[in-house]
Formats: structure tokens, C-alpha cells, sequence
């Protein structure tokens, strides 16, 4: 068990940034963790610390001087658990979490109502249909925090697949190229509007 010292208490910055996804192996290049996959780009593009697992917080996490990054290791229906309990642990304990999320909170997900290889970044608006924002919606009581919306619908009209079976499909190596640039796109989108700062 992981042991959180009041220094990594202590280092809670200005902004805390969740990539949405589901742990292990077998998930780990699908649809579903676009999430995942762009916090893993800011770890390598400005050599962030690596994650670690925190039991208590059920998330990994990346503590940085600026930003935490976090992966909520619940499984995707169940993100908001994780997500309440870090904001809850870095966050002042006389605010409300809807206030926490408003200061502090930005999440990083796939979208199916954007298509692949396009994004949003909007404040307090999400897809119609998403398992792990719904379950923060519900835990933090808010939807008033910044989403970072990464497209994932590539189907060109065909809806033959369910949607809760299109995203859990493993991503080709040409669409991995085609997320690196939308994901320097939206880190560059992030600066200039002064969002985040890495």
C-alpha cells in the first residue's frame, strides 16, 4: 500500500488535469482512452514525473510543479469516485467539490459526437453520452469544469457497431500518428488561451 505524505499534499498546484481511460493492458491503445494516452503525451513531450499509483486515491498520478496529472484506475463507469477523492484530498477542505471543480479540474476524454482527428476544449460542455463524465457529473455535482474533448468517431455514418463496442477497439498505427498531432494541436490551444500551462 502507498503511503501520501504531506508533502505530496502539500504540492497541490493550480490545476488539476484527469485523462479518462480504463486500466490495463488490453485497454491501453483503444478509442476509449484518448484520455490516458494524452496525459502519456505530456509526460514524454516535457518530461513530467512519472505516475505512480496512489492506493488511497485510487488514481495514478503525476505530481508536477504546476499541474497533477491523474489517471482514475476505477474503470471508466466509475471515474468520478476516483476523481471526488483526489480533488477532496488536494483540494481546500472548506470548499464545496463543485467549487474544487470550477477552480481547479480539467478533463482530458474521447468524444464520439467529434469527429477522429478533431477536438473542442470547452468549459462545462461535454458529449450527450459519456459512462466516465457522468459518473463525475455525479460525484462532484457539477458539470462547470474544462473538457478537453478528443474526437473518436471514425465511422463514417456506419453505426452498425454499438457505440459501447466501437470504443473499446484498438487504434491502428496510422490513426496513433494522426492523435500526435491533435494532441500538439490542442496542447498549443491550451497555451494560447492561457487554460493550462505546462
Amino acid at each position: 500500500m502507498v503511503i501520501i505524505s504531506d508533502v505530496d499534499r502539500m504540492v497541490f498546484m493550480k490545476n488539476i488535469l484527469v485523462g479518462l481511460g480504463n486500466p490495463g493492458e488490453k485497454y491501453q491503445l483503444t478509442r476509449h482512452n484518448l484520455g490516458f494516452m494524452f496525459l502519456d503525451f505530456l509526460l514524454l513531450k516535457y518530461h513530467l514525473e512519472q505516475f505512480s499509483f496512489k492506493n488511497k486515491l485510487q488514481t495514478e498520478l503525476s505530481i508536477n510543479s504546476n499541474l497533477v496529472l491523474v489517471k482514475p484506475q476505477t474503470f471508466m463507469n466509475l471515474s468520478g469516485e476516483a476523481v471526488s477523492k483526489v480533488l477532496n484530498f488536494y483540494g481546500d477542505s472548506g470548499s464545496s467539490m463543485a467549487q474544487l471543480a470550477n477552480e481547479y479540474l480539467f478533463v482530458a476524454h474521447d468524444d464520439l459526437d467529434i469527429k477522429f482527428g478533431e477536438f473542442k476544449i470547452q468549459l462545462a460542455t461535454g458529449p450527450k453520452d459519456h459512462n466516465g463524465l457522468s459518473s463525475i457529473y455525479q460525484h462532484l455535482n457539477t458539470m462547470d469544469f474544462w473538457h478537453i474533448r478528443i474526437g473518436s468517431d471514425d465511422r463514417d455514418g456506419n453505426r452498425q457497431i454499438p457505440s459501447e463496442k466501437y470504443v473499446l477497439q484498438s487504434l491502428e498505427s496510422v490513426q496513433l500518428r494522426v492523435l500526435e498531432e491533435v494532441f500538439e494541436k490542442i496542447v498549443a490551444q491550451l497555451i494560447e488561451r492561457k487554460i493550462l500551462s505546462f
